[in-house]
């Protein structure tokens, strides 16, 4: 397993059992609440963007770091992240970054036209969020870390 700035690319197991990777809680700094699910990997990549950690202030307002490309300003919705399996780093953070721009519900759509993706977003805020996962994404969750 070699994780670089977000990137993860996992190869064969760990001790016969896939490799288990925190899906990290942007609402929660404590380890107690840090991971919210427990991802299996096994010979893919995974990559993560989202806007809790690379932002900026203005008038009290938080700015994310990603630009929409097509307005360029600063993305406008309730996804604070998303984390992208492929097979490979450079697709995984491509598309993160890409579905990051697009937000949850056309990101989702996109993800699920692509069998060799899978996808996980976070949406909403501390007091009210959710996961909107891809068709197969549930099937990699594992809440052991064993």
């Amino acid at each position: 397993m070699v994780e670089i700035g977000g990137e993860v690319f996992c190869k064969g197991n760990k001790f016969g059992q896939e490799w288990k990777i925190g899906l990290q809680n942007p609402f929660f700094s404590n380890n107690n609440e840090s991971v919210l699910k427990i991802i299996s990997l096994k010979n893919v990549a995974m990559a993560t963007s989202g806007s809790y950690r690379n932002y900026f202030e203005f008038d009290g307002v938080q700015f994310s770091h990603t630009i929409n490309p097509s307005t360029g300003y600063p993305i406008k919705h309730d996804a604070v992240s998303v984390s992208v399996i492929a097979n490979d780093c450079a697709t995984a953070d491509a598309y993160a970054t890409a579905l990051m721009v697009l937000g949850a519900d056309k990101g989702i759509e996109l993800i699920n036209k692509n069998k060799s993706l899978e996808a996980v977003f976070i949406k909403g805020n501390e007091e009210n969020f959710k996961l909107i996962l891809s068709k197969n994404m549930g099937e990699l969750f594992n809440d052991s870390l064993d």
